[in-house]
C-alpha cells in the first residue's frame, strides 16, 4: 500500500498507520511501536497481541473437509471458533478435533452450538521447547521404525505410527504460533516451510508403519541400509538447524546424491512389498532433502557476513 509523507514542524516527516492494522492491535495515540531499518525498507511492529477474532464452522458434510476447516482456522490464528452442529456424532467430532488444539477449550455450550476459545497465550520459550521436541519425536519415530524392520519385527509398528498424532498436534501449535508471533521470530516464512515439510515426513513414516504392521516379511538388506542412511540425514538436518555447519551441509548434499544413486541402481527384481518400501524410501528422502533449503535460509545471517552498505 502507498502512504503520502506529511511534514510536521520544520523538519519532521510522518506517515499514517493503516487503520485496519491499528484497530487489530488496539493501537491509539501515544502508544509506542518498534521501527527498524532494513535497507530501503522500514519495518514497523508492535509487541501487542492481535485482538481476538472468531470464525464460525458448520459441522455438516464431509469429515475430511470439517477437520481441515477446524485445523486451518486454528493454524491461521483465530482465537475463537463457533461450532454449529445438529447431531451427537457431530458434537463428538468437535471434541475429537479440540483434543488436537493445544490451548483451546470449550467456554460456551448451547442447543446445537458450542464455542471454543484460546485460553493460553503462546510464549517464545514454549515455541523453542516444542520445536526441539518436534524434531526429536520425528527422529525417534524414524529410528524406531528402522529398528523394528531391521530386526524383522512388525508387531510394534502400529504403535510407532501412532506417534504421528503427537507430532501433528505439535505441528498445529507451531504453525499457529508462527502466524501469531511472526514479527518476533527469525525468518518466519522459512521456519513455517521447514515445519510443514517435517509434518509430511512424519506422515510418510506413519503410513509406512501402518502398511507393514503385523506383516511377516524379510527386507532386502541393501534397502534397510539405505533406510538407516536416510534417517541419519534427518538427524543431520536437526543438528544443522541448531548449530549450522557448512561441512555437514556439504555432507548432506553428497550423501543425498549417493542415496539417490543407490536407489536408482537397485536390482530390477524386488518383491512386491520391497517395491512399496523402495517408493516410500524415495519419497522420504525427497522430503528430507526439502528441509535443507529452509534450514540454510534460516541460518544465512549466522553463516555469512552481510555488507549492509
Amino acid at each position: 500500500m502507498k502512504r503520502k509523507i506529511n511534514r510536521v514542524g520544520a523538519s519532521t516527516l510522518t506517515v499514517s498507520l493503516p487503520s485496519k492494522w491499528a484497530r487489530q492491535y488496539g493501537l491509539k495515540q501515544g502508544d509506542e511501536i518498534e521501527v527498524s531499518e532494513e535497507g530501503s525498507a522500514l519495518q514497523m511492529s508492535t509487541n501487542r497481541e492481535s485482538t481476538p477474532h472468531c470464525v464460525e464452522i458448520n459441522m455438516h458434510g464431509s469429515w475430511r473437509l470439517k477437520r481441515r476447516y477446524v485445523y486451518n482456522a486454528y493454524r491461521r490464528g483465530f482465537d475463537e471458533i463457533l461450532f454449529h452442529f445438529e447431531t451427537p456424532k457431530e458434537l463428538d467430532e468437535i471434541k475429537d478435533y479440540l483434543d488436537d488444539l493445544i490451548g483451546f477449550e470449550v467456554i460456551e455450550h448451547g442447543e446445537n452450538y458450542c464455542k471454543a476459545k484460546s485460553i493460553t497465550l503462546p510464549s517464545e520459550m514454549e515455541f523453542e521447547n516444542l520445536l526441539r521436541r518436534y524434531f526429536l519425536l520425528l527422529s525417534n519415530m524414524a529410528n524406531d521404525c528402522y529398528k523394528e524392520l531391521n530386526e524383522g519385527k512388525t508387531g510394534f509398528l502400529e504403535n510407532i505410527a501412532k506417534q504421528d498424532k503427537v507430532i501433528n498436534k505439535i505441528y498445529l501449535f507451531l504453525t499457529r504460533m508462527i502466524n501469531k508471533k511472526r514479527d518476533s521470530l527469525q525468518e518466519p516464512m522459512y521456519l513455517y516451510l521447514m515445519i510443514d515439510n517435517m509434518e509430511e515426513i512424519g506422515d510418510a513414516y506413519r503410513d509406512l508403519c501402518f502398511y507393514y504392521a503385523n506383516k511377516k516379511i524379510k527386507f532386502n538388506k541393501q534397502l534397510l541400509l539405505i533406510f538407516k542412511r536416510i534417517n541419519d540425514l534427518l538427524r543431520v538436518s536437526y543438528e544443522n538447524f541448531y548449530k549450522y555447519d557448512l561441512k555437514k551441509e556439504d555432507f548432506f548434499y553428497y550423501e543425498r546424491d549417493k542415496l539417490f544413486d543407490a536407489l536408482n541402481n537397485m536390482p530390477d527384481k524386488l518383491q512386491k512389498d520391497e517395491i512399496v518400501f523402495f517408493h516410500w524410501l524415495f519419497d522420504i528422502l525427497v522430503r528430507i532433502y526439502n528441509l535443507a533449503s529452509p534450514i540454510m535460509a534460516i541460518n544465512l545471517k549466522e553463516v555469512f557476513s552481510y555488507n549492509s552498505k
